[in-house]
């Protein structure tokens, strides 16, 4: 159970990323929070908000400082001068509120195990150098909450990795947005979403995608196609969790994690003007690097097997030496295609060469 002292409805509106509604319980005094510590026989932690003159916390937390049932103790930066007292066992935690993304999730939930590591990066199909350092970088980066860029390129496997991520932070539906579909007045609308009559056609409220994420992640896809002015739009989202939807004068909040994703080098959209770079420095808290298949070959037979088992075929692919010696520019897409083609072709137990494996149709979306 989580206790949260706080009188911001920004805080207390976005508590679905930390805990489920039934876990927590809000609090718009310290004394009411004290009194209902003194009936509580579960374990919990304490969230106080900053705006509390902290010799009250000071004394709450005195008070409570033996208490077993006391899992951690969780204050948002404001709360650092000397009156508070001094942890004697690692509980109290000091988060600047424009971090607590990043840093909440882990102090409260607590370390995650190594079985819950492999779990979320199960779909994540190799076992070489590179597919083992991606499972590493998605464990520590997926439980810390922060903001993230994927590159990598087209059909490299991004989508997969930005899901693994999201599942190690969140247990609920991400939303993933095709940021190509959503220029022009397309954007205020389906981001931040409309109010009915507010444009023509508009015969309904409806809540946008940042409204639909909060307590859980933002899946920003061809993050290169945004315009600047969109890129703006979201920056001042993401610095604030505040947002208006279109037609509407009201305020709302917002917090979710964003990760973005790209198919083009990051330092040639910046160059090129394509990405603001305060936007970029803003969602690139962490950057994972996607490599392409053909720097991991060693994982294809793998992925051909995956994929097999995947469509529920019977026979498998005998030959293989054929796709290791293949380029694809199509990446994991591509050989997946190929995989299917083949079965469909009735080819399994052919002896394959490369011309067998190029798809002109598919390469031709590429080139």
């Amino acid at each position: 159970m989580l206790f949260v002292a706080t009188e911001n409805r920004h805080l207390k509106s976005s508590k679905g990323w930390l805990f489920d509604d039934d876990e927590c319980r809000f609090f718009a005094s310290l004394s009411r929070l004290d009194a209902a510590l003194d009936t509580q026989t579960e374990d919990y932690s304490l969230l106080i908000d900053e705006g509390y003159p902290s010799g009250e916390v000071g004394a709450l937390l005195l008070k409570r400082e033996d208490d077993t049932r006391l899992q951690n103790v969780i204050l948002l930066a404001g709360h650092t001068d000397s009156k508070l007292p001094t942890s004697r066992n690692g509980r109290i935690n000091i988060v600047r509120k424009d971090a607590m993304m990043q840093h909440l999730p882990a102090i409260a939930r607590g370390k995650v195990e190594k079985a819950d590591v492999m779990d979320i990066t199960k779909e994540i199909t190799g076992t070489s150098a590179a597919v083992m350092d991606l499972r590493r970088k998605i464990a520590v980066i997926g439980r810390c909450g922060c903001n993230v860029v994927i590159y990598g390129k087209t059909g490299s496997g991004k989508e997969r990795v930005a899901q693994s991520i999201h599942s190690a932070f969140c247990q609920r539906a991400a939303q993933v947005v095709n940021c190509a579909l959503l220029e022009g007045s397309l954007f205020d609308s389906f981001m931040f979403g409309h109010s009915k009559n507010a444009f023509s056609g508009a015969m309904e409220d409806k809540a946008g995608f940042v409204e639909e994420a909060d307590g859980s992640s933002l899946i920003l896809d061809e993050i290169e196609t945004l315009s600047p002015v969109s890129q703006a739009k979201l920056l001042r989202f993401i610095e604030t969790g505040e947002f208006r939807r279109v037609g509407e004068t009201r305020l709302r909040y917002s917090r979710c994690r964003v990760i973005a994703m790209t198919n083009e080098p990051v330092e040639d959209l910046i160059a090129s003007g394509r990405l603001r770079k305060d936007f970029y420095m803003r969602i690139a808290e962490a950057r994972i690097d996607v490599k392409p298949l053909c720097e991991r070959k060693e994982d294809i037979e793998a992925l051909i097997r995956a994929r097999e088992e995947f469509r529920g075929y019977r026979e498998h692919i005998r030959d293989v030496q054929a796709f290791l010696e293949y380029g694809w520019p199509g990446n994991i897409r591509e050989l997946n295609r190929t995989v299917d083609r083949l079965h469909r072709s009735g080819r399994t137990d052919d002896d394959l060469s490369l011309e067998d494996l190029v798809d002109d149709s598919f390469l031709s979306d590429f080139f």
